[in-house]
């Protein structure tokens, strides 16, 4: 069980992710935008943060790059979440200071791999 972030201004994405990462037991917060996405990763301290790239006003890449720029959230592992080219661009994730990508669309059983892989293990979140 991981103390999971999910960031997404799509809220039919934020409930389609929260359901899948609930029924794997996980706890789940949520924030529809990067301001309040940026807060709660500052008072919560999640095991994982997933940031939907493509949200208006700060990109998932610019509220990764703030994530990863402050002390108290830079180890936090960050995976940025799109269906647009720029999560291909090696420079752009570079930049940003993700720890990994996840295309959409894309399968439960992906979703809950790369948290998996990335997720800050505490022994409750193996």
């Amino acid at each position: 069980m991981c103390n999971v972030l999910v960031v997404d201004d799509d809220s039919a994405s934020l409930t389609l992710i929260t359901l899948v990462l609930l029924r794997a037991g996980h706890i789940v917060y949520s924030a529809n935008n990067a301001v309040e996405g940026f807060e709660l990763a500052h008072h919560m301290r999640p095991n994982i943060i997933l940031l939907n790239d493509g949200m208006p006003h700060m990109s998932g890449g610019e509220l990764c790059a703030r994530i990863k720029n402050s002390y108290e959230t830079t180890a936090i592992p960050v995976i940025l979440i799109s269906a647009g080219l720029r999560i291909e661009d090696p420079i752009y994730i570079k930049n940003s200071g993700a720890d990994g990508v996840l295309r959409k669309p894309y399968t439960p059983r992906e979703l809950l791999n790369i948290i998996s892989i990335h997720a800050i293990k505490p022994a409750a979140c193996r």
